[in-house]
Formats: C-alpha cells, structure tokens, sequence
C-alpha cells in the first residue's frame, strides 16, 4: 500500500488516520511512547507535511490504528498544544495552529547555526564546511581585468545575459568532462548556476512534482533537505553510501519517485561513497526506471584528501541519460565565486535552462571567466594543494579527539571537508549548546536527517588551521566531560 502525499491542499481539512499513520511510520523511541509520538508528529507539522489548519485523526482511531493507548494519544497532542503546535476545540477536535519559525530552522543551513544560539560568535566554527581561498584565486582575483578580454573577446558589446553559462565557460566545463574525467561531454550538456544551492533547486523545481515522492539519504546535505520541503515534495528515506539499494528498489516501485537525490562520491555528512557493486547496482536501476531522475551531487568529488578513488566519472553509471551530476567550484577553490553546473542530457538542461531563467538570467560574466580560467589552467595544482591541506586539518581534528575522547565513535573519513561523529548515550543538541558555551559550534544531526533522525550524532568540519582545530577538540573534550 502506497504512502498517501499530504499538501497544502489539505488545510483545513480533516486528515485521514491512514494518512497520518503512514507518515508516522516507525515512530516510537526512547522514553515515554506519548513523548515519541509528539516529537514525530511536530517533525511532521514543522516540516509542513501535516500543514496549518490540517485537522487531526480523534484520539480513539489514531490509538487504534498505532497500537497505543488513547491516552497516549491524548497526552502527545496536549504536548502539541504547549508547544504551540495544535489548537483543540471541544467538538472540533485537534488541528495542527499556524505556521512558526522551527527552532532549528534559522540554523539549519551550514554556518548560520552558531549566529542562531548565541550573540557571542563561537572562537571555533566548525558548522561552516567552507574552505578558504586557493592562492591562484588570490593571485587571479588582485589583477583580473584581462580575464573577460581573454576568454570572451568584444564582451564589453553584447548584452552580457547568458542564462546556460558564458559559452567559452562551459565549452572548458565540457572539456574538463571529456579530457581529465573521462566522460564525453558537450557544452550543451551543462547548465552554469550560481552555486550548488541554486543547481539543486532548479534540479528539484523541474524534476520534483509538489506533494510527490523524493528519494533522499538519511542523513544528507542540509540545503537540499530544505528545498525539498520549500518545493512541497515529499521525503522518503534512503541509508546513504549505497549500503541498501534493496531498499532504494523497493522505494521505485511503491512511492513512484519523480527524483532521486544522491551522492555517491562522497557523502555530507557521513563521508561514505558507493562502491562498484553499488554503482552496477544503482545502474540496473536508472535502467529499470528510465522516467526517474536520479540526481548525483558531486560537489565534494574533488576532495580525496590525497587517496585518489577509482573515477566515479568513469563508471557506464556516469554516461546513463536519466543521471544528472551536480558539481561546484567552492570546496575546490573558493565560496566566494558562487560557481557550480549541472552535467545531464541535451534536452534536460533545456528544461533546467527555462527553469533557471524564471529567477535568474544567468550568472555574472566576470566571475564565469574566473571560474573558466581557474578550470583550465589551475585545476590539478590547486586539487593536489587542497587535498594536502585538508588531509593535514582532518589528521588535527581526528588526533586531538581520539586522544581527549576515545569513546566517541569518529566515522572514517574518505574525503569532504566534515568528520561524522557518534556521541554515544548523549542528545547531540544538547551537547551542541554545551560546546557552544565554550566556543564551539557543531551541527547536531537531527539537523542534516530528513526524518529528523541521528539525534546522537554530530557534523564537524576540518577546515581551519591544524592548531585551531586541536585547541577546538580541547574545548569539545570539556564540554563533553560536562555533561557525562
């Protein structure tokens, strides 16, 4: 039996139990079960898939149909009521009130968590998994006033609005597909936008259909999560790295996705990536729903730490027509140039195109001739650089908690710019507000899971100095001593 979507069309109305049992699903926790079920159904209601004005199931059907007391029932949705969530009226029953700011919701894209706790910024940010600015975009950015009369001669007369990419750019992002990764590629195959965050939301935009089914990993990237839920699409888990595409499959065939979001390189946050027998796995099933678009953000791709993997590019997965790949110039080179693409089908990006275009005209022509030149001439020498210094931060990071809290569970790091870490018999929220005390900021894990999930783990990066790190590890060892 199918999960059946819940809209904006259904506000004001009563909510099916059937409807509100599915998107339950394996609730019950720790603790008390009216507890649990309370902090299910608030995920539901502060994600919007229970909307404002959505009246719940009475109290006896959803006992009935969850196989828990009525006054379990009657105790969570009291618990809604304190917490502002619900309104119930004698006669009416309980409906979910309106719309307010989640408290995890002015925090939960990367680098906004610490400002959101706190009016002290923390001495050690370790949200913001942004490297700093790579020498050769320093040294390009100080005289780059050659860089447009290089790369697109006579620009200074043309209108400058180039909604796919400046041409000269994604010829050189074709060349790059093609000559160093191994995948043929052409210029009309990429889409430049400004970010990765803007590439997934055209992706979601055109590709998702509102109250639909989504593919995503538990855990994930925090942006993308948040676009699915601004897009009104509708999140069904998935274990991230490839380790159960039994369950991916069986996904496809009951929920009848429109998108599957992945990433199979290396994963944000747990830093697992699909290996062979998953990506001929995953292939056999782009095959097998050809009307699926199955999305694979590569933007960490580029970040092996100096342990080179065999070339996702490279597998026959790369080249299949229903996969679309999304890549980004900032965890390579810099943030700062607000540079990604899409790579997918001819006509695919035909449509992302039109989409892209609705909100924005293209993205700006010095910064893509920046980027074009980067690309070109300063790819493998700033990978090799990079890959350097992140391997020297995450070997401070690693070493300093391993020798300060040997119980936490530091999942292996294969690359990316985070470490992944299981804080055992603890709410990492609680432990992110300790730490932050003591000028620290981590991101909880509750806050990277589209089912509010892996509420003991915590997303770290390793983007500063080495030293910075190993006095930010002593400061977490201190928080954690404070609360065990």
């Amino acid at each position: 039996m199918g999960t059946v979507p819940i809209g904006q069309q259904l506000a004001s109305h009563r909510v099916t139990t059937r409807q509100v049992t599915d998107l339950l699903g394996d609730w019950a926790g720790e603790g008390p079960l009216f507890r649990s079920l309370a902090e299910k159904l608030e995920i539901l209601i502060e994600t919007e898939r229970l909307p404002a004005g959505a009246v719940l199931p009475a109290e006896r059907e959803l006992a009935s149909s969850i196989a828990v007391s009525r006054n379990t029932v009657a105790a969570a949705y009291h618990r809604l009521g304190e917490l502002g969530l619900a309104r119930s009226r004698r006669g009416s029953g309980t409906a979910v009130a309106p719309r307010r700011s989640r408290p995890g919701a002015p925090h939960k894209i990367d680098g906004l968590f610490a400002g959101s706790l706190t009016d002290k910024p923390p001495e050690f940010d370790l949200t913001l998994a942004a490297p700093d600015c790579a020498p050769p975009v320093v040294d390009l950015l100080r005289d780059h006033g050659h860089l447009l009369d290089s790369v697109a001669p006579g620009w200074q007369d043309s209108h400058g609005y180039h909604p796919a990419g400046l041409p000269s750019f994604r010829t050189t992002i074709a060349q790059h597909y093609t000559e160093r990764l191994g995948l043929a590629t052409d210029p009309d195959q990429i889409l430049v936008t400004t970010g990765a965050q803007q590439a997934i939301d055209v992706v979601f935009e055109t590709a998702g259909r509102p109250g639909g089914a989504v593919v995503i990993e538990d855990t994930t990237f925090a942006g993308a999560i948040d676009l699915v839920h601004r897009h009104g699409l509708r999140p069904v888990t998935i274990p991230p790295g490839g380790t159960d595409l039994d369950r991916l499959a069986d996904v496809l065939d009951t929920h009848n996705p429109s998108l599957v979001y992945l990433a199979t390189t290396v994963h944000n946050p747990t830093g697992l990536r699909f290996g062979d027998r998953a990506r001929a796995r995953l292939l056999e099933l782009t095959e097998q729903f050809p009307d699926v678009v199955f999305v694979d953000d590569m933007v960490l791709a580029d970040l092996d730490l100096g342990r080179p993997f065999p070339d996702p590019h490279r597998h026959p997965l790369a080249a299949a027509p229903n996969v679309v790949h999304l890549a980004s110039m900032s965890k390579l080179f810099w943030g700062g140039l607000r540079l990604a693409w899409i790579r997918a089908g001819r006509s695919v990006i035909s449509r992302f195109t039109t989409a892209r275009t609705i909100s924005d005209l293209g993205s700006p022509m010095p910064t893509q001739a920046l980027g074009q030149v980067l690309l070109a001439e300063h790819y493998d020498e700033v990978r090799r650089w990079r890959n350097r210094q992140l391997s020297s931060q995450a070997a401070a990071l690693v070493g300093g908690l391993r020798s300060r809290v040997p119980d936490w569970q530091i999942a292996d790091v294969n690359g990316g710019l985070s470490l992944w870490v299981r804080l055992p018999g603890v709410d990492a929220e609680v432990f992110a507000s300790e730490a932050l005390e003591r000028g620290v900021a981590v991101v909880p894990g509750r806050l990277l899971s589209p089912d509010d999930s892996a509420r003991n783990h915590v997303r770290m990066s390793f983007v500063q100095p080495p030293d910075h790190l190993d006095h930010a590890a002593e400061r977490l060892a201190e928080a954690w001593r404070a609360i065990t």
